[in-house]
Parts: structure tokens; sequence; C-alpha cells
């Protein structure tokens, strides 16, 4: 393991805590954290674009719009402040929808993130499929909005911010949210959901369930 993955690995654990009943993390930033860039002239150039597509159907603009209001009145994501639009370490993130052949799910949205993983992380394909292999039932099972079900900690919002419109009639008045949650899209995602799902066994680890999962889990850690 390298220096910057146990740095990473530390963060994480020293920063995961509980509010409000749900753990909050923050991202898995570098040893030398770089300055990002606001990004909100491509933002607005991507919405732009995003939402000439979706005006092809009035369905899919409606329903990408009720995605990012259900987000909100879920806690997922909020507004930015009037007062914070003047701060400078921000990051807007350009998003998009993936349009799926789904009557429950038509419209992924996706946020294009800028967050990376470690390329070198080894794979651990072949032990998953040999576990897959060793009962004679397999179970697979989808959590609601994972990612989303993780709290992003205050600290780093500001680098999640994303516009949308207020009126889907009027395309020049914009609405600045930011992530209250882990998003889809950021290539760490994934790292810190399974992170988080380790700590939370690990805190309980007398449970049977736990005991029970703890062995059907493959960690990277």
């Amino acid at each position: 393991m390298s220096s910057e993955d146990t740095f990473v690995l530390e963060e994480f654990k020293n920063s995961i805590n509980m509010v409000e009943g749900r753990y909050e993390v923050s991202l898995p930033w570098e040893l030398i954290k770089k300055q990002l860039p606001t990004n909100l002239a491509l933002s607005r150039k991507r919405l732009n674009s995003t939402i000439h597509k979706l005006k092809q159907t009035n369905k899919y603009l409606e329903i990408h719009d009720q995605i990012i209001k259900e987000q909100l009145s879920l806690s997922f994501t909020e507004t930015v402040a009037e007062e914070d639009h003047k701060l400078t370490n921000v990051h807007y993130l350009p998003h998009f929808p993936v349009i799926k052949d789904s009557t429950t799910t038509p419209i992924r949205i996706v946020f294009n993130a800028c967050a990376r993983m470690d390329k070198q992380a080894p794979s651990h394909l072949t032990d998953l499929f040999l576990k897959f292999r060793l009962d004679p039932f397999a179970i697979s099972a989808d959590i609601s909005k994972a990612f989303l079900r993780v709290g992003l900690q205050p600290r780093d919002r500001d680098y999640t911010r994303f516009i949308w419109l207020k009126d889907l009639n009027n395309e020049k008045d914009l609405q600045a949210y930011r992530f209250r949650s882990v998003l889809f899209g950021a290539t760490c995602s994934p790292f810190l959901l399974q992170l988080t799902l380790q700590h939370h066994f690990e805190t309980y680890p007398t449970s049977p369930e736990v005991s029970f999962l703890m062995t059907k889990f493959m960690w990277t850690t």
C-alpha cells in the first residue's frame, strides 16, 4: 500500500462520523490538495446542451427536474445560499441524463466529478466470482440510492456544486445546488460506500447479521 493510500484510509477513519442518523464522510483528497477550477462556465455550457436535448421531449425534461427536486426534498442536496456565491474554493459539476428503457427509472442523472481512485488498485473480481459459486443459491440486491445514503461533510460540499433551472420555462434563471451526500458519478463513491459499510460492520461486531455479511463482502483494504 502506497503512502497516499495509507493517508486516504487514515483520513477516512479519522473523519467518518454519525450525524442525525447517518454516516458523514469526506472526499478522499490527495496528500497535496490541488486547487480545483471553479468550472462554472463549462457547467453552464454543458447545461445548455443538456436542456436542448431534454427539450426534444418534455417528458424527460420534467423527469430530470423531478429527480433534482426529489434529491433536494430528501436532503441529499441543498441550495447554495446567496452569500455563498462569493466563495472562491468551489467547483461545479456538469451533469447529464442517461436515458434508460425502464418504467421505474427512465433517467439516471450522472455528475461528471473529477475525483479519482488510484489506477493501480488491485482487482478482486476473481475472488468474487469464486465466492459466488461456493453456495447452491446466490442472491443479489440493490440498495436504493446507495451512494446518497452516505452523507458528505460540510467542508467538501462546495466542491460538488451544480446548477439547474429554477423554472423550466426560463433558461436564464438558474439555481445553484450542492450535494450533502456522496454522489453518483464520482470515481471515489464506490470506495466511500464500501468503507462506510465496513466501518458500520466493525462498529457492531457481535451482531449475527454482521458476522454473516462480513463473510460475503470482499474488501479492498
